[in-house]
């Protein structure tokens, strides 16, 4: 293993994470955190070590001492490490909530996407990336209670089954990957390189859907529904409690709400043009 370790600490919200790791981790840790490292603030719980073990060629990663990766191939390293830290961030964020979705800022609309692993939200924020918009996560987002957006901004991450959608835009997406078996992770500056941190607050709700056998459709849903949508993608579903709902109602309440389902991304275009228009 390494003898000298580089101590980084990321941060989201209100919670924070201390990553450690050898030199031959650094351009690792930067493509995934590289939005989210900042300087430490009080004493930091939450620690990953990161090494490489020379002799065998084995990255092992460690929470504590709990082993929690120990292989060669790079995906899997990084999918481990930031599920980690992704588990760190929602688990001590108190005044937040905690919402899977992705985000974008287009034309100064915060747009939540929220959906489940398989709902296509990654595919629609790697095809929405390449068209300009303005990328802040494809995964989590802490919202507070006014509707400030403060998203997890990581490389965009595709599973191998989404991949024959994006396969059109091959030769953008090609550049700046870690790839493996299970589908590989983008860094998003290589889809938008005019990309910039901003502010910005909930303003649209729109809940997409892959049907590889349905047709395309973009339609506005009451809050009624939005808020059970909403709460299906709300992480932290067990510790709910009413002074949660009652912030979570009054969110959607405040915004407009829509549900895309698509099954291809080139007919995106289309079906969205007048909701970008009228952003």
């Amino acid at each position: 293993m390494t003898k000298q370790q580089i101590s980084s600490f990321v941060r989201l919200a209100d919670a924070e994470v201390e990553i450690s790791y050898s030199a031959a981790h650094e351009a690792l840790v930067n493509f995934l955190f590289c939005d989210h490292i900042t300087h430490p603030g009080q004493v930091c719980d939450n620690k990953l070590q990161l090494y490489l073990d020379y002799s065998e060629g084995l990255h092992r990663l460690f929470d504590n001492t709990n082993s929690l990766y120990q292989g060669k191939c790079w995906f899997e390293l990084a999918s481990t490490l930031m599920s980690k830290v992704i588990h760190y961030c929602i688990n001590d964020s108190s005044h937040y909530l905690s919402i899977h979705a992705a985000a974008f800022d287009i034309e100064g609309r915060g747009v939540l996407f929220p959906g489940k692993s398989g709902s296509g939200k990654s595919s629609l924020a790697a095809w929405l990336t390449l068209q300009g918009y303005h990328y802040f996560t494809d995964e989590l987002v802490m919202l507070s209670k006014n509707g400030e957006m403060h998203p997890l901004t990581r490389p965009i991450s595709i599973n191998k089954s989404s991949w024959p959608l994006l396969s059109p835009h091959a030769t953008r997406i090609q550049n700046g990957v870690v790839a493996g078996q299970r589908g590989f992770m983008v860094a998003h500056r290589n889809l938008n390189s005019q990309w910039e941190k901003r502010d910005v607050t909930l303003n649209t709700i729109v809940f997409p859907q892959y049907q590889p056998t349905e047709r395309a459709v973009f339609e506005p849903i009451s809050q009624g529904q939005a808020f059970f949508r909403l709460l299906e993608n709300y992480i932290k579903a067990r510790d709910f409690h009413e002074f949660s709902i009652s912030e979570l109602a009054s969110l959607v309440r405040g915004v407009e709400t829509f549900r895309l389902c698509y099954s291809k991304l080139e007919e995106l275009d289309e079906i969205l043009e007048p909701f970008f228009v009228h952003a």
